[in-house]
């Protein structure tokens, strides 16, 4: 999978760690927080990825359906829905019949500047299982509902290779863990989705 890496090396981290940190504590600019929180992120070794330049540049499939989506990483299933004039929005959901999901108060995770068609597909939005987590990726801290995936939507099946991300403001998401699921975890995936 192709996502959009922010590199910047170890010293200007460092000395933009000072500059912002210093200047959230006058002014608390939501931008500034974020790139606050990236900026230390790589400092600390993490990898950090712009979530939506990595969806949007990654375009569409034949059928006009994101080739990337966004889950909650606590949510079981995940429709892409067109958002507003230039954008799209991935509502989580627990299952396939989550009644939070039909009346919009679900988990919405949305990019703005995808251009791709996404067809008008009515009552039969596209929807993506979300990807299992295996034991030695869950987060060590905080709940689920914090953390996103980011992976190759498979609609319909269940997915490959998916990213485990934490956010840090904006568009900026810290790679927690990357992994690709087995033949083996795919089966049982998708048995058990299907069958809710």
């Amino acid at each position: 999978m192709q996502v959009e890496q922010l590199k910047v090396a170890s010293w200007d981290a460092r000395k933009a760690v000072r500059y912002y940190a210093a200047a959230v504590k006058e002014r608390h600019s939501a931008e500034w927080k974020s790139l606050l929180a990236g900026y230390r992120a790589i400092l600390r070794g993490k990898t950090v990825i712009d979530l939506r330049a990595s969806i949007v540049n990654a375009g569409t499939d034949d059928r006009g359906r994101p080739k990337l989506a966004a889950v909650r990483a606590d949510c079981r299933w995940v429709t892409a829905v067109r958002w507003g004039d230039n954008g799209i929005a991935f509502a989580s959901y627990l299952n396939r019949h989550d009644w939070r999901a039909r009346r919009g108060r679900t988990a919405c995770i949305e990019v703005a500047g995808f251009t791709g068609p996404l067809l008008n597909y009515g009552a039969a939005k596209p929807r993506a299982m979300a990807p299992l987590i295996p034991p030695q990726h869950m987060p060590a801290t905080g709940k689920l509902a914090d953390f996103v995936m980011l992976f190759e939507a498979e609609w319909e099946q269940a997915p490959v290779d998916p990213i485990l991300l934490k956010p840090l403001g904006g568009p900026l998401y810290a790679v927690v863990a990357q992994w690709d699921l087995s033949p083996l975890e795919r089966a049982v995936l998708a048995d058990s989705r299907l069958a809710e």
